[in-house]
């Protein structure tokens, strides 16, 4: 495994979600090491646990915020322990307006600045979000990667040349649509590249998204996604390359077997950096000489389409 390949913890994100039934909750609490996380009652199947941390520690007792504080620190202490480079960090479903996210943001980005040595990704829609945590990481004296600027958040880029951040740079159309071709990808992002320069966000500071789309609604997801890696790689030279691997797998059963096998494809075609979950994801799995999953590789390369024979494995308790 190259030394220089770059791990993003992708834990601390709003949208995570447990499932009601999970053996984690009990008593309408959810557990994790070295504390509980208490749940309000509301009839749902399923719950946001970083939606719930980020109202307790707006509006919870001492005893409420000291919970929600120990939970955002474990999840960050956990992912360091298992290998991350840095931590990811996303708010936007966390409170009713700017203000509220902005305010969420400071409080997780602190907690995970104290609990962990490693600088963090400031994952936000919102310029305003993104500069709160990118000031708490100028606070605690360390490096910051803004994620993410597309054509329609160039105004991120400003904010990255202002304070010496790196950022993440995702090749959306100006309507905000995923371009289907490798192709037009590699159009987009160049056009990236060169207002990412013309803000003074130097090369080396830029780390490009070939956008990692789900295999469940698009058969020939993955391909293009790698495709357009080696083209970003043809074109742009020594750029980073980076990613959200999990996305992958969106909608599939046995999603962590997938997840691995994709981590291995992403590797080889040259990407340096990933974001996913350290803790399912290692770097032994990127680097292995075993042969990736063959049903999860079968999806992967389009020849199982829509994952049919994967989904009847799973099914039949062959995964």
């Amino acid at each position: 495994m190259r030394s220089d390949f770059s791990i993003i913890g992708e834990n601390i994100h709003a949208s995570r979600v447990v499932k009601k039934n999970s053996p984690r909750i009990r008593e309408g609490r959810l557990c994790f090491d070295g504390g509980v996380l208490p749940l309000q009652e509301d009839g749902a199947r399923e719950v946001r646990p970083f939606v719930v941390a980020a109202n307790l520690l707006l509006h919870g007792d001492a005893e409420e915020q000291r919970a929600a504080g120990h939970f955002v620190a474990s999840v960050a202490r956990a992912q360091t322990a298992a290998g991350a480079d840095w931590l990811d960090i996303n708010v936007d479903e966390c409170g009713a307006d700017a203000d509220a996210r902005c305010a969420v943001m400071r409080r997780f980005a602190g907690i995970a600045l104290a609990a962990s040595p490693l600088p963090l990704v400031i994952d936000a829609a919102q310029p305003e979000v993104l500069e709160a945590g990118v000031e708490a990481c100028r606070a605690s004296r360390r490096d910051a990667l803004l994620n993410s600027v597309t054509p329609a958040t160039t105004r991120a880029l400003e904010l990255a040349a202002r304070h010496g951040s790196g950022v993440i740079l995702l090749p959306l159309t100006v309507d905000g649509a995923v371009p289907a071709s490798a192709g037009a990808r590699c159009d987009e992002m160049r056009a990236l590249l060169a207002c990412a320069a013309d803000a003074g966000v130097a090369p080396s500071r830029c780390y490009a998204d070939p956008v990692v789309m789900p295999v469940a609604t698009d058969p020939r997801a993955a391909m293009v996604t790698l495709e357009t890696l080696r083209l970003y790689r043809a074109a742009f030279g020594l750029i980073h390359v980076t990613g959200g691997i999990s996305n992958v797998s969106y909608a599939m059963p046995a999603r962590a077997i997938i997840n691995r096998a994709f981590a291995r494809l992403w590797f080889e075609a040259g990407a340096d950096a990933a974001i996913l979950d350290p803790l399912s994801v290692r770097r032994e799995d990127m680097a292995s000489p075993r042969p990736a999953c063959g049903l999860a590789r079968a999806l992967l390369d389009g020849v199982d389409e829509y994952g049919m024979a994967f989904v009847e494995a799973f099914r039949d308790g062959h995964l």
